[in-house]
């Protein structure tokens, strides 16, 4: 006899996730499906790169990109007529691997979610290896996007605009308006250093689609870990999949990051091995 739980099964939404995939340290693909699943979505990853690690932190790195194999597996998927509820993109290695994102549009049902994490720099520079021909195959990432989850130098690169280490709520506007012209999709730029706002305070500016401007804000941790960003945007993509509102969502995303960070702070790990997806895991439990 079937049990109420089982009376009660309905089908999950499924995201083509397109990330690189580590094997130590939690980052990209290592973080977006333990989360993504644990908050009832499907995940089809798509690997872009495999790394022996992530790159914060460590000195000998194994890095291979895996576009052939992307584009002969997105073939498969074309012939065998598959589809997919939401489109994830994070980090890309090279702008033939971000044209590759695009291109897996064509797997998606009519009305998909389209996300992008447009993974470019932190701190006012570009990381390690990419240069403008990067910016711009991101930036055109962008089009067409239904949620944005740039940090704040992301959003000065793929925007032109000098990067300000504490900008005013005029300049951050700017920027916000800048991405909209790109893409009009519901924009979370996270870690916005404002002027005048204290160091432990984490600011997010949020410009819906329909042009509502809020900013959000928590508490920051004492220590910020590797594969925080991945995460914040995995939760912030899975609520609004399940229907939650964007400003509901971005909340939400910033409540689970900091819980996760506080346990893996806890734990003990050390900096460079990042979160710990399972022990957050273990806490939804």
């Amino acid at each position: 006899m079937k049990t109420s739980a089982e009376n009660n099964v309905s089908r999950v939404p499924t995201c083509l996730a397109v990330h690189d995939l580590c094997t130590y340290a939690k980052s990209s693909l290592s973080v977006v499906i333990p989360v993504m699943e644990a908050l009832g979505v499907e995940v089809c990853p798509l690997p872009t790169a495999v790394l022996s690690t992530q790159l914060d932190g460590f000195e000998d790195v194994f890095h291979r990109n895996l576009d052939h194999c992307a584009r002969e597996i997105s073939a498969c998927l074309r012939r065998e007529d598959i589809r997919f509820d939401c489109l994830y993109t994070g980090f890309l290695s090279t702008p033939k691997t971000a044209g590759l994102a695009r291109s897996l549009r064509s797997l998606l049902f009519p009305g998909a979610l389209v996300a992008v994490d447009p993974v470019l720099g932190d701190y006012g520079r570009l990381y390690s290896g990419f240069g403008s021909p990067m910016v711009g195959a991101v930036r055109r990432n962008l089009e067409g996007a239904d949620v944005i989850k740039p940090n704040w130098t992301e959003g000065c690169l793929l925007t032109g605009v000098p990067y300000v280490a504490e900008p005013e709520e005029a300049e951050v506007t700017m920027v916000l308006e800048s991405l909209r012209s790109i893409c009009t999709a519901d924009i979370a730029m996270t870690d916005v250093p404002l002027r005048g706002v204290p160091s432990d305070r984490v600011m997010i500016a949020c410009l819906s689609r329909d042009g509502d401007f809020r900013w959000l804000s928590h508490e920051r941790e004492a220590h910020s870990l590797p594969g925080s960003g991945d995460f914040f945007c995995s939760v912030m993509v899975s609520a609004m999949l399940q229907g939650m509102p964007f400003f509901e969502a971005v909340e939400e995303a910033g409540r689970q990051t900091r819980l996760c960070i506080r346990l893996s702070l806890k734990a003990g790990y050390e900096h460079r091995h990042g979160i710990s997806t399972a022990l957050w895991t273990r806490e939804k439990r």
